[in-house]
């Protein structure tokens, strides 16, 4: 029996550790090859990697494997691949050793979640390598030397692990590097780093690198300085997610040509006056989750995707931001904007998306006047009691509108929707609309999408709504107080016209429902309803069960009674035949 168990014991373990080829299309090469794949290597079990029997290998991923002294030789078989990742494992190797001294052709090493340390040996010989993934690896260094064979390499990835000075790695020995990762460390001083001739301190250095993007996002940079002025051919620039707390006009006056900054999730409260002056390339600019009341982008010549969320800015700045009208997409979401005057976006003519959600705001006729590009519009969750009139006559391309999780009761005016002729989606949920006309809904002859789930509706014209928008094709209405019986011809009506409808997500099969949407008996007028709730079989059971319980205690009572009046004439009698007896 022991033998039996270490038997299949041994065979499992067989067949956890494994070498497997499939011949496939490797994008990342465009070429046709072998993509192998070798599970928990150990031991004796590095063979099933040495002796595989493969040709035209492209691509080979470890995953699981406990290596603490492994050679070149490991690779001796797969001297052709492009593509080495190692995962999750046990990396160790000779200091003296170039361990991937076989794989010449190599282009691609990604080390993750696999403690590796880089040494000069460690990476000698990789000529062809153009990229470098190292992710938490418990690096806190690169031994000077290590990139020297490194001549073709533009990406390197040095994420997830413990850097506290980029001077500690040898970034000056890779000639050809374009792009540098060096996020969620702990990096907090950028003086002078990639200030590869140490001799020049001239402001506006030249380095011999030629970055065009950097990520140092998630660190702890309080200050950037003047860290970027020897990279003044960067593209992209992140710093979100650090300890900022303003941008000053040093900080990218060099950067003529940067096209993406994002500074988000920091501290920033001040942004000066002249940050972005010349940056007439910069087309993405993310400072949300920040704390900024004001900001002035009158330098922004070209700026197109704007996301200033999760500030305290107010209309005003709304007013001031687009004064080049270049904005085609606008986040202003959780922010202090409490009012929307009318022509308030009046500069904003190639806006295609604005954002306006959890707000407070009020609306007033024409706030969204000289919108005439929108695409869509997001003013859900802002306590909107009311829709005045006008308030989208200039929307003629909008396509989407949210107008949910707001206070609206009633649609006042039939005209409120008349020009949004393009409109496919339109989002009326977790409101407190009683009532939906069709003639609200009769301009929007190419809606798509309605949602008026958690309302108080007690009608819908549902028939004469989807027989007059013919493209109508999901329809969400859970969430109101339809009755049974409504419900019921609704969802038989939706069936044949093939319209989608959203039931609950977890349906209580103790709650009348219809279709999986829960519904109530009511009585059905035209226009109107009167609810009356029938229990549920939760509630007849709990009534059943007292009335069980009731008559089990009224038959106790009834027998202790009797138990009590035997016991009692039992004594007397007792009593009785003591006095004879004397």
């Amino acid at each position: 029996m022991r033998l039996a168990l270490l038997l299949a014991l041994f065979g499992s373990l067989e067949a956890a550790i494994h070498c497997d080829k499939e011949y496939n299309q490797i994008e990342s090469f465009y070429e046709r090859g072998y993509d192998i794949t070798c599970q928990g290597l150990a031991g004796n079990f590095t063979r099933l990697l040495q002796e595989l029997d493969v040709t035209n290998e492209i691509s080979l991923r470890m995953e699981n494997c406990t290596l603490p002294s492994a050679t070149s030789q490991l690779f001796r078989n797969v001297r052709r691949i492009k593509h080495l990742h190692l995962e999750n494992s046990t990396f160790g190797y000779s200091e003296e050793e170039p361990v991937f001294r076989l794989l010449d052709r190599l282009e691609d090493l990604r080390v993750v979640n696999t403690k590796f340390k880089v040494t000069k040996s460690a990476l000698a010989n990789l000529r062809s390598l153009k990229v470098l993934t190292l992710v938490n690896n418990d690096l806190d260094s690169v031994e000077e030397g290590s990139f020297a064979d490194l001549a073709k390499l533009v990406e390197l990835h040095v994420a997830e692990n413990r850097l506290v000075d980029l001077n500690n790695v040898p970034l000056c020995e890779l000639k050809a590097l374009t792009s540098l990762n060096v996020s969620r460390n702990n990096i907090g001083d950028l003086n002078k780093v990639l200030l590869c001739d140490r001799n020049s301190n001239a402001s506006g250095y030249q380095s011999s690198i030629e970055l065009y993007q950097i990520d140092l996002s998630y660190n702890k940079i309080q200050d950037l300085s003047t860290s970027f002025a020897f990279l003044k051919f960067l593209r992209n620039v992140n710093v979100r997610g650090n300890r900022l707390k303003s941008l000053n006009n040093s900080y990218f006056t060099y950067l003529d040509y940067l096209e993406s900054l994002r500074a988000d999730n920091n501290s920033i409260k001040i942004v000066e006056n002249d940050v972005f002056k010349g940056k007439q390339f910069l087309e993405r600019l993310d400072l949300s989750k920040n704390q900024i009341e004001y900001i002035n982008l009158k330098d922004l010549k070209s700026v197109k995707y704007l996301n200033l969320a999760h500030n305290k800015i107010n209309i005003a700045t709304v007013l001031t931001i687009n004064i080049n009208n270049t904005v085609e997409e606008l986040f202003l979401d959780r922010n202090n904007i409490k009012e929307i005057e009318p022509n308030a976006f009046i500069k904003y003519h190639k806006l295609k998306h604005l954002h306006l959600f959890r707000n407070k705001i009020k609306l007033k006729s024409l706030s969204f006047n000289g919108l005439i590009n929108l695409k869509k519009l997001y003013i859900n969750s802002n306590c909107i009691k009311y829709l005045p009139k006008g308030v989208f006559k200039d929307l003629y391309n909008l396509t989407l509108l949210d107008l949910s999780q707001n206070n609206l009761t009633v649609l006042e005016f039939n005209d409120t929707f008349a020009s949004l002729r393009h409109l496919e989606v339109l989002n009326l949920s977790k409101n407190s609309l009683e009532n939906l006309r069709y003639d609200l809904l009769e301009p929007l002859k190419d809606l798509v999408v309605l949602d008026i789930s958690h309302n108080k509706l007690h009608y819908i014209e549902y028939d004469v709504i989807l027989t007059n928008l013919p493209l109508l094709s999901s329809l969400d209405i859970k969430y109101n107080i339809l009755s049974c019986e409504l419900l019921s011809k609704i969802i038989k009506y939706l069936q044949t016209k093939g319209v989608s409808y959203t039931i609950q997500d977890k349906i209580d099969l103790d709650k009348i429902n219809v279709g999986g949407i829960y519904c109530t008996n009511e009585k059905i007028g035209n226009n109107s309803v009167i609810v009356t709730h029938v229990p549920n079989r939760s509630v007849i059971f709990d009534v059943t069960l007292s009335l069980i319980i009731v008559l089990i205690l009224v038959v106790l009572s009834i027998v202790a009674f009797r138990v009590h009046i035997y016991l009692k004439r039992r004594k007397y009698r007792a009593d009785e035949f003591e006095l004879i007896d004397e």
